[in-house]
């Protein structure tokens, strides 16, 4: 099926849609590049709270924030996702902080 005949049978097109929805709630995955889940702009509304999916689970070892439940670097085996350099000085490749900051803005 074409990518149109599926958009217009899901109705993804319907202004209701964007009107009735606004991603509360919705877990999602992104592996990218490093992102700083300490930005001001990770955070989560406390409106919003009670709709997440994964709790303050500080039991797990890669939780970080309500915002960002679990993160996980496959460089370095740790949860600290802000990229460095190997001197451990600051790095900012602002790739992986924009498609963050893509997925979770409302």
């Amino acid at each position: 099926m074409r990518l149109q005949t599926i958009s217009r049978k899901i109705k993804a097109d319907s202004p209701e849609i964007a009107s009735n929805y606004d991603g509360r709630g919705m877990l999602i995955a992104n592996i990218d590049t490093g992102m700083d889940y300490r930005h001001k702009a990770m955070r989560i509304d406390d409106d919003a709270k009670p709709m997440m999916k994964i709790k303050n689970d500080r039991n797990d070892p890669f939780w970080v924030s309500d915002k960002i439940p679990h993160a996980f670097n496959y460089l370095n085996g740790s949860k600290d996702t802000v990229e460095k350099y190997d001197d451990l000085s600051p790095y900012y490749d602002p790739h992986g902080q924009h498609i963050g900051g893509i997925f979770g803005c409302k």
